[in-house]
């Protein structure tokens, strides 16, 4: 597991690692990239989750474009399944109420 996460961020200092840092100093201090990474949790075996996370924010026109984007629009979106498709429309239906 240590090997992969490796992999995917990087440098072998954890603390860069969105969940450690959004823990360490808040959801303010992460990138929107960064903070999608905490609903979205994984990448695929060619894209680490980061840049799926970017991925997606290009093609909706950035972190406000999430709240226009409807279910079968994610499940469109190569790497958003069923499962990362139901957290990111719950997590924008929570931040709606």
């Amino acid at each position: 597991m240590g090997e992969l996460i490796r992999n995917i961020w990087g440098p072998d200092d954890k603390s860069v690692m969105p969940k450690e840092k959004f823990l360490r100093e808040g959801p303010e201090s992460l990138s929107d990239p960064e903070l999608l990474t905490t609903f979205l949790g994984t990448g695929l075996p060619v894209l680490s989750v980061l840049q799926l996370a970017t991925r997606l924010l290009v093609q909706i026109d950035g972190i406000r474009g999430l709240n226009q984007v409807y279910r079968d629009e994610f499940l469109r979106q190569h790497g958003i399944g069923v499962a990362k498709c139901e957290q990111l429309t719950a997590a924008l239906g929570i931040a709606k109420r």
